[in-house]
């Protein structure tokens, strides 16, 4: 597992040792150029070559050398923005990308390096929590619909509370004239009032909860979208 690891970071290493030799071979390689001239130069200042023809020879070539070493500084910046700029950037775009809520668009993986090893990880961390907030969305619409059949539920509820009450009410008043044929039949209104009075508790407690927990889980989405 290690090995594995330690491996992005060698290929990684050895193109920044491969870019600094080049800059730096270029620039040698101009300085020695530039030094050799300086010295033939001064070599054949006494002899038949007139010293003239010496120098605008130097001030021809002299450019040439400079351009060389300006060109291997331009190539080391080349190599430096194809190996770091360019798979940062996407990196910095991948995750504007999921600070929004989108994580429909994985992040390019241009080389098998550090670099590529860190968009890969990257790309499997948006993908299991786009997974995560996709499962806490649909169990949020459940909780809600649960919600809306248990609020239906008590008003049905409700509604045979007060039909039971309107009844038992009635029948109270009757009692005073027919007490002992509606005996019974106040009473076991009267346990069946209670029966759903309780159950009408029970429902507005599992609803209250229903309610609080579709509450909190559509808030922290919003935090975490925004």
């Amino acid at each position: 597992m290690d090995n594995q690891k330690n491996l992005p970071l060698a290929k990684w290493k050895q193109r920044m040792s491969l870019q600094t030799k080049i800059a730096i071979s270029f620039v040698f390689m101009s300085l020695y150029l530039m030094l050799l001239m300086v010295l033939i130069f001064n070599y054949f200042a006494e002899s038949l070559i007139p010293p003239e023809i010496l120098a605008t020879l130097f001030h021809r070539v002299a450019p040439l050398f400079i351009t060389a070493g300006v060109m291997g500084v331009i190539i080391s910046q080349l190599i430096v923005i194809k190996l770091v700029k360019k798979p940062v950037k996407e990196l910095i775009d991948a995750t504007e990308r999921v600070s929004f809520g989108d994580f429909t668009k994985p992040a390019t993986m241009y080389h098998k390096d550090e670099l590529g090893w860190l968009t890969n990880c990257f790309n499997k961390m948006t993908s299991h929590l786009g997974y995560l907030v996709i499962t806490a969305q649909e169990h949020a619409k459940h909780m809600l619909g649960r919600s809306e059949q248990y609020y239906d539920q008590v008003v049905l509820m409700e509604k045979r509370y007060m039909h039971i009450k309107s009844q038992v009410e009635n029948l109270k008043g009757l009692v005073s004239n027919h007490q002992d044929s509606i005996y019974f039949q106040l009473v076991d209104l009267e346990k069946l009032l209670e029966e759903e009075n309780i159950r009408l508790n029970d429902l507005k407690t599992q609803l209250g909860k229903l309610v609080r927990t579709a509450s909190n889980m559509e808030i922290h989405l919003a935090q975490f979208k925004a």
